[in-house]
């Protein structure tokens, strides 16, 4: 009974975010609910089989599996098992609600869809707060129906749980970016930092927001010595820049290094340099029916340059038509589509871009994701799996030319 009445609640509260964002984002609410209805018929149809959703049958089941076996031990020996394994640290969660409510396999999937439809309302909030509510309207409704970002939302993995950590920062980065609140970029950090615990590729978002901060210092050494007037306002913002590159570069160090996922590390006194751990990136032979071809993942990126690049490109643009090879490759196509649609509506765009200092910010933390990420994966499943955490961020950027798409359609 305590299950069945915990899942009623986990359920009625996404549907109250869904309101709460509609209330105070009126032009949104028919497009947060299409995203609920959506990622509530993914769930239903995979918990009933009559389709299996990616990653359900394997990942998933694995996160629930251990989250139910620890829920069987005490409430210390389950804390005990926090940060055995950062991945690990979702099914520490669940074990921690199972312990309390009972075990369900729904609990895990119920609760990734209140964090989908606070990921999709986030998102939108973002793109309103930058461009407005025709571009925040195109931005909730492609997240909305993007599959993978709505499988995540249905089947018990953790991405889901890190993409709203990441994007609660991102919004507290953005309202300190506008000066709405000094506060911000501590609220930020946090969130930032908490996603890691989950995901250790998440400290990209951390070095970007420290790049941001490097960005406005080096801007800012010659008003300094130029005799220009500083204000109060301005000495303070530059103080605030200096601290946040003092606590990302101390991210970094702090405790022997800082894992940036996929077996690179930053600052640990036994590893090897960065350059040595990106090479190491392209020694394996890739296998599997999803692999990128040996061309683009195999080699010296210092001898041949052009790896990183072309490593990039297939992890933002696979799979390309020549790399389908099953039916299920084929929905890697709308992937494959939405990031070249967002690729191209950021360069149409850039003026109003590079017009804003929140986007120069944004993009920093967007190209560092991209890097992390990318050079440390070679197959086409798991570079949609991982672009789809900062598919949001690609979203709100892209939106600087949402604004055409109305007009287009209306002529």
């Amino acid at each position: 009974m305590t299950t069945f009445l915990f899942l009623t609640f986990v359920y009625l509260l996404s549907f109250c975010i869904v309101c709460l964002f509609g209330i105070k984002y009126k032009k949104l609410f028919l497009l947060l609910l299409l995203a609920l209805g959506f990622r509530c018929f993914l769930l239903l149809i995979n918990h009933y089989e009559i389709y299996i959703l990616p990653g359900s049958a394997d990942d998933a089941a694995m996160f629930i599996r251990q989250a139910r076996l620890w829920s069987e031990l005490s409430f210390p020996n389950i804390l005990d098992e926090f940060s055995t394994s950062r991945s690990y640290n979702y099914s520490v969660v669940g074990a921690l609600i199972f312990k309390v409510f009972g075990f369900h396999k729904m609990i895990l999937p119920a609760i990734n869809l209140v964090a989908g439809v606070s990921i999709v309302g986030l998102t939108g909030a973002i793109t309103y707060k930058i461009w407005g509510v025709r571009p925040a309207q195109w931005a909730v409704f492609i997240l909305a129906i993007y599959p993978f970002s709505a499988i995540n939302s249905a089947v018990a993995m953790r991405e889901e749980a890190s993409i709203l950590l990441f994007l609660i920062g991102l919004y507290y980065f953005v309202v300190w970016l506008r000066e709405e609140s000094v506060l911000g970029i501590y609220i930020c950090l946090f969130f930032f930092a908490l996603a890691t615990l989950i995901h250790p590729g998440w400290v990209a978002a951390i070095l970007g927001v420290g790049a941001y901060s490097l960005y406005i210092l080096v801007k800012s050494i010659p008003q300094l010595f130029n005799g220009s007037r500083i204000t109060k306002h301005y000495f303070s913002k530059l103080i605030l820049s200096f601290s946040i590159l003092l606590l990302s570069v101390g991210l970094a160090v702090a405790g022997g290094g800082v894992s940036l996922g996929k077996g690179m590390s930053i600052g640990t006194e036994e590893g090897a340099a960065i350059s040595e751990q990106i090479e190491s990136r392209f020694l394996g032979v890739p296998d599997g029916g999803s692999a990128y071809p040996a061309v683009i993942a195999t080699g010296n990126p210092i001898t041949q340059p052009w790896l990183i690049p072309a490593k990039v490109a297939y992890f933002l643009y696979a799979p390309f038509p020549w790399d389908i090879k099953s039916a299920r490759h084929v929905l890697g196509l709308v992937s494959s589509f939405l990031l070249m649609f967002l690729t191209w509506r950021i360069f149409k765009g850039w003026k109003n871009i590079r017009n804003k200092q929140e986007c120069l910010a944004l993009l920093l933390i967007l190209i560092s994701l991209i890097f992390v990420f990318s050079i440390g994966v070679s197959n086409i499943g798991t570079g949609i799996r991982h672009k789809t955490k900062f598919t949001a961020l690609f979203i709100i950027l892209a939106a600087a030319s949402f604004d055409t798409i109305k007009l287009k359609l209306r002529r």
